[in-house]
Formats: structure tokens, sequence, C-alpha cells
């Protein structure tokens, strides 16, 4: 079934399922930086191949810049 043949409530309860998700996205992101972000512990994320893709002000107040470490900066 195409977007051509979807009607116009289906649509509407797409873009309705969209927002919820986008807005549980948002609270997870900021739970998420509430806890990374804001701890004094070093923190660094890193991606499946062992990249450093994220630290956090810990990380970078045992004298390290993200820029030094991250592939994602």
């Amino acid at each position: 079934m195409g977007a051509d043949d979807k009607s116009h409530e289906e649509l509407v309860r797409e873009v309705e399922a969209l927002r919820r998700q986008v807005d549980a996205l948002k609270v997870a992101a900021r739970r998420y930086q509430a806890m990374v972000g804001n701890t004094a512990l070093s923190v660094q994320v890193c991606d499946a191949a062992g990249r450093v893709v994220e630290v956090n002000q810990g990380f970078e107040s045992c004298g390290s810049s993200a820029s030094t470490w991250c592939v994602a900066t």
C-alpha cells in the first residue's frame, strides 16, 4: 500500500505516532544528558568498532580534549 492509498485518518494516526516517538526520544536524550553530561566521572562512548564517539566534561577534566579522542567531533 503506497502513501496515495492511505486515508487521511491513517496518515493522521501515523503522524501522531511519530510525534509520540519523537517526544519519547527527547525525554530519553534529556535523561541521558542529565546522567552523563553532568557527572564528574569520566565517561566515553564507543561505537561497535571501538572508536570513541563521545566524551563528557568529566573525561575532558582529566586533561584530554574531545577532539583528541573522538572520531565524531
